[in-house]
């Protein structure tokens, strides 16, 4: 028998609250500051503000002590209070852009290290301390003709027991390279100690466009990617070894670790995507370790190959890896989607390629149509000027592969070199022309003037300097070039190689110092 259904009965009339027009408004709460803006939107809005209105605002409330604390805040007022010292400021033009971009930098110590872009017969060498003149140091040629310094590289081996002086080895265009002894305390007290003459200028010995120096290793890599290995064991110069490559290619970078028996090299490069892209990749080398030199030497080596039977240190193992990388044959859904996000970070051109042996940010250098306002200045960075983050994973010293010359051309063994995306570093709204990175730090240049320091382990980027300069794009260059805003003639503007450097960065933990077309500028962070 079916259940009676009850017939709904209506509830009883909701009771009247007995409050006055009065109580009822003053019980919606009321709209401030604090309780209307999220805490994202109020640390934007203090992140305009200085340090001392920042140390005024932390006693209005304890909402604002909390926010005011926030790391972020504190870590862009440290960056940005910095001193700027210009050590040139050498003009814009035709004839000095290609010249400027011949200037090196480095950082030893207290000292900061330059070269003159100009031609000489002895390019001079300065050394900088803060506070006081520069130093300057000559190396000494045999062949009698106008050069200029390429590149600069510092010995990363520890300084032996009671010598506080450091090894840097200076690059000349005519293939010659001088090793300069210099003392960070008292630079008066540096001095040239040896030099290396090749037999000729050829495309092995100049220019050097990239070397590290490990005492007694010193690796070099010509511009036609010629890598040559040198014992520096005792007064004399040896030219142990010399490899190339037909599929790597420039901008590059290069990090050089002793081992307990042999050294590891890490070279990262630009390497092609079918049909006409670019993207990043590494080759790790293993390097015998360096044999006592037997002989006495003057103080000019001629250029000596060593024996064939000791090959004292000889590349013995090197292994590869692509960011990129196609599959051969048929390929199933999931690597298909892989294919594609990769093919998605496939680059035009590449502005630079760094790498501290664990970290790999790669730089493109794609070009961007400009504004009609030229504007230089963006609150979001744009995603053709992010950087590519990558992490490399290396194999252990002891799977590392000794003594067998059937595997020196061994690439993506099991267990080997690993490369794997990280993120993107959006900030610079504008092309990088330079980058640096050490320590899991990088430090990126703009093209506009912008600079700006990333942490790639937190993933997290402070801009130092904001863009303070045009960058307009000609139509028949094939990098960015800075522009006044008075120069309308971008369209005659002759063509720059992808692997021509268009400037360089170096930086410590106090110190950042920049050279482009418009000069070398030191940042101190120790005031």
């Amino acid at each position: 028998m079916p259940k009676h259904r009850l017939s709904p009965v209506p509830l009883p009339p909701a009771k009247r609250q007995h409050k006055s027009i009065e109580q009822k408004l003053t019980s919606n709460p009321l709209l401030n500051f604090d309780s209307s803006l999220y805490d994202e939107l109020v640390l934007v809005i203090f992140s305009y503000l200085s340090w001392t209105d920042l140390c005024a605002i932390q006693s209005t409330n304890r909402h604002w002590a909390r926010l005011v604390t926030d790391n972020q805040l504190w870590k862009e007022q440290y960056v940005r209070r910095c001193e700027l010292e210009r050590f040139s400021e050498p003009g814009i033009s035709e004839q000095s852009f290609e010249t400027v971009l011949s200037s090196c930098a480095l950082l030893a110590g207290p000292i900061t290290i330059t070269t003159s872009s100009e031609q000489s017969l002895s390019p001079p060498v300065y050394l900088h301390r803060h506070g006081s003149a520069p130093y300057i140091l000559k190396g000494k040629h045999r062949m009698n003709m106008p050069t200029h310094i390429t590149t600069l590289s510092l010995d990363q081996s520890p300084p032996s027991l009671g010598d506080a002086k450091l090894r840097v080895a200076a690059f000349y265009d005519t293939g010659e390279f001088t090793i300069f002894l210099v003392d960070h305390s008292l630079p008066q007290h540096s001095q040239r100690s040896m030099s290396y003459i090749p037999f000729a200028k050829t495309d092995r010995t100049s220019p050097i466009r990239q070397a590290v120096y490990h005492h007694p290793l010193l690796v070099t890599l010509s511009h036609s990617f010629h890598l040559s290995l040198y014992n520096l064991s005792g007064d004399t110069i040896y030219h142990s070894q010399t490899l190339t490559s037909f599929t790597s290619f420039p901008p590059t970078s290069m990090v050089l670790t002793p081992g307990p028996s042999s050294y590891r090299l890490v070279l990262a490069f630009s390497a092609p995507v079918y049909p006409a892209h670019w993207n990043a990749a590494v080759v790790v080398l293993t390097i015998s370790s360096c044999e006592p030199a037997s002989s006495s030497a003057p103080l000019f080596n001629r250029d000596t190959e060593a024996s064939e039977t000791s090959r004292p240190c000889s590349v013995i193992a090197t292994r590869s890896v692509r960011s990129y990388d196609v599959p051969s044959g048929w390929i199933d859904e999931r690597a298909l989607r892989t294919m594609r996000e990769q093919w998605g970070r496939k680059v035009a051109r590449v502005a630079d390629t760094q790498t501290d042996g664990k970290w790999i940010v790669l730089a493109p250098a794609d070009q961007l149509p400009l504004p009609p306002s030229h504007s230089t200045h963006s609150s979001v960075g744009t995603t053709s000027c992010a950087l590519q983050l990558y992490r490399l994973y290396l194999p252990s010293p002891s799977s590392t592969a000794t003594g067998s010359g059937s595997k020196l051309n061994a690439t993506h063994s099991p267990g080997g070199v690993r490369m794997t995306f990280v993120r993107m570093l959006h900030g610079h709204t504008g092309p990088v022309i330079a980058l640096a990175v050490a320590d899991g730090r990088c430090v990126s240049l703009g093209a506009d003037g912008s600079l700006w320091v990333w942490d790639l382990e937190k993933g997290w980027g402070v801009e130092v300097q904001e863009p303070h300069r045009p960058v307009r794009v000609g139509p028949y260059t094939s990098e960015y070039v800075g522009a006044d805003d008075d120069d309308e003639d971008i369209g005659n503007r002759r063509e720059v190689p992808m692997d021509t450097p268009l400037g360089t960065v170096v930086f410590d933990e106090r110190r950042i110092v920049t050279t482009n077309a418009y000069g070398i500028e030191a940042r101190r962070f120790d005031i």
